[in-house]
């Protein structure tokens, strides 16, 4: 198997920190006698810490995780309760959350990158923004001509959003299982198509590409900008318009251009899967113990053909895909971590990615005079902008924020955030004590923030360590193949690329529905000069993917025998038809062997080079990946780690 290096560093991190131990340990023991961080009176935060721990007990929740930001200076950070029951596996600080809707306001930073570098305005139209998602036209539905006077060709980057985009689906589809999708009696979806191209399923689940070109097919709901309606499809779009214009993987963008400049290395698009989750993530709970059909097939019925879906706990893949729901609600955090990109965001802290956050994260050109309202990737409230919150909730999941002004004695009011991850999400039905989960959690948070002496608080932001650290400076990891750079925040913050090994000929491919395959020869990865395979629905090219990875060996390594999937997941550079547009992202990787585990002749079949109509194709090889885009992919912190991506 592949040798990799791995990188450990994160250097410096100048924050002035509470790391307290949580009162209610897997043990059972009592931990009231605490031991606080610098400049930090564990004292003032005594009603606070009370009042959470409280709450968590009321409501049986497993594991919370709280953070407190003040004035840009994590001044709490406190576990409660258990990470994983079965191993009695305490919360602690390091502890990774599944951060649900939350996730909105990490997309809409990502946007914000797109429109303050000139590739994208909030005006710019949809259609314009993401071609390749754009649907075929279906014999029986009036796309792209409906009845209404109102069409997909209206929607905005701004539509998106502020969720006035025209989406008001009485059912999610970005939660349909393949059983859904298949007993949908729609004209505007493409049933047999999906049948095709998913094997009837025993391909699913359905990529979120492809559930949002079948969804752009229908008629909207309303008229873009003439109603708010919260919908998770606007939010995934938005991810897909990261793509589409960065050319990069929305993950790998988020992480390059976002988060690795705040000095945030923590965070992550989730997995699914128990066995693929991230390293010090929390075992989810669903509050009913509910189990549903796996997305994900077990298996397929010898005798029919028809897949067959295992039922699992709702949280663990009989509920949702969180992979593919990246955009909309794919993240994982610490508390802490996600308290920091709150702060950079709200203009706060400094970060290069961006500025003159505070009015583009508030905006909404229809925005009430009242109540609240929502911006650009959280809620807002009308009457005091500097007061911002959102909800965030899976089975198994339930996330919260709030952002207020208080006041600390000077001339000004600072900002206070505080963010709570649990790892279940109580019943909306439930009552205790005449207040729902959601409102009693609320309610708490926002009374308790009052509770704190934050005029007597000893906290001040971080100081320059003399100097040591100038941002923008960057300097070569220890590995001498990751790269460090330093933040405004003059954190040293380093990439945890795996460094290739060279004596690393094992021969292997990747595929991307919609892209070009990519093999690699020899410890380089080439895209398929065909131009051609992969490039299409397979409904077209049969043979190219969908479960067909030992045919794709075999084209180049004829002798391959049996694949088997790699470790660790790799960064590659994918192409649209005839290798003409490139795409970066990070995919799985399928190893090509002999019966007995050997390394394949390699002996490429006849492949005529791409001859299309627009920019004809040379038939040069081009590189999947080269160690220069590697040393600029400053953001790859937490890619590389034995994770699966079905698409």
């Amino acid at each position: 198997m592949n040798s990799r290096i791995w990188s450990s560093i994160v250097l410096v991190a100048l924050l002035l920190i509470s790391s307290t131990l949580p009162l209610t340990q897997a043990d059972g023991n009592d931990t009231s006698g605490r031991q606080a961080g610098p400049d930090v009176v564990v004292g003032d935060f005594h009603d606070f810490d009370v009042a959470i721990t409280e709450l968590t007990e009321r409501w049986s929740i497993p594991g919370t995780q709280v953070a407190v930001m003040f004035n840009g200076t994590l001044v709490f950070s406190s576990g409660y309760g258990v990470a994983d029951s079965e191993s009695a596996t305490n919360v602690t600080n390091d502890s990774k959350f599944r951060i649900a809707s939350l996730s909105k306001a990490v997309t809409s930073a990502g946007i914000l990158t797109l429109i303050q570098n000139g590739t994208i305005s909030l005006d710019d139209k949809m259609v314009d923004l993401i071609p390749d998602l754009l649907p075929s036209q279906l014999l029986g539905c009036e796309y792209p001509s409906h009845s209404t006077s109102f069409s997909i060709d209206d929607i905005t980057v701004s539509h998106l959003l502020n969720h006035r985009a025209g989406f008001d689906p009485s059912s999610d589809p970005t939660y349909w299982h393949w059983n859904t999708w298949e007993s949908r009696n729609d004209d505007c979806l493409n049933i047999d198509g999906l049948n095709t191209d998913y094997d009837d399923g025993n391909l699913a689940p359905v990529s979120m590409e492809r559930i949002l070109s079948e969804w752009l097919r229908r008629p909207l709901d309303y008229e873009p900008g003439s109603d708010y309606v919260y919908s998770n499809i606007g939010y995934q779009i938005l991810g897909q318009i990261i793509e589409a214009q960065s050319g990069m993987g929305y993950e790998a963008y988020i992480l390059e251009n976002v988060l690795t400049p705040m000095g945030i290395n923590s965070m992550s698009i989730g997995m699914t899967m128990p066995d693929q989750r991230a390293e010090n993530e929390v075992t989810y709970y669903d509050y009913e113990n509910d189990f549903s059909p796996c997305h994900f097939p077990s298996g397929t019925d010898s005798q029919t053909g028809e897949p067959i879906f295992a039922s699992e706990k709702d949280p663990d893949c009989g509920n949702f895909v969180i992979e593919e729901k990246d955009g909309g609600g794919g993240w994982i955090a610490t508390a802490g971590d996600y308290a920091r990109f709150l702060a950079h965001i709200d203009g706060t802290l400094t970060t290069t990615a961006f500025n003159d956050t505070f009015e583009y994260f508030i905006s909404n050109p229809d925005a009430p005079q009242y109540s609240s309202y929502y911006g650009h990737g959280v809620f807002v409230s009308a009457a005091n902008t500097d007061i911002w919150n959102h909800l965030g909730s899976f089975s198994g999941s339930s996330t919260y924020f709030k952002r207020v002004m208080v006041d600390a004695g000077g001339d000004e009011n600072v900002p206070v955030i505080v963010v709570m991850f649990s790892n279940t999400k109580p019943t909306s039905s439930l009552d205790i004590d005449g207040s729902s989960w959601t409102s009693d959690r609320t309610s708490t948070i926002a009374s308790v923030i009052y509770d704190v002496d934050w005029a007597n608080l000893t906290a001040s932001k971080p100081l320059p360590d003399n100097g040591s650290c100038t941002p923008g400076d960057t300097q070569p990891a220890d590995d001498g193949c990751n790269t460090c750079v330093c933040t405004d925040d003059e954190i040293w913050v380093c990439t945890l690329i795996g460094c290739p090994d060279d004596s690393d000929q094992i021969p292997r491919i990747s595929l991307w529905p919609g892209k070009v395959n990519q093999h690699n020869e020899n410890g380089t990865w080439l895209t398929d000069p065909d131009g051609v395979s992969g490039g299409h629905p397979s409904i077209k090219y049969p043979s190219d993917y969908g479960g067909r990875e030992l045919e794709y060996c075999q084209k180049f390594w004829p002798t391959t025998t049996q694949v088997v999937m790699q470790d660790n997941r790799e960064n590659l550079t994918f192409y649209t038809e005839g290798n003409q547009v490139a795409y970066n992202t990070t995919k799985d990787v399928w190893i090509c062997q002999t019966e007995d585990g050997g390394i394949p002749e390699f002996d490429p079949v006849d492949n005529p080079p791409w001859a299309g109509e627009d920019e004809p194709y040379s038939g040069s090889r081009v590189p999947g990946f080269g160690m220069a885009a590697t040393l600029s992919m400053l953001g790859l912190v937490a890619l590389f780690r034995s994770r699966r991506n079905y698409v």
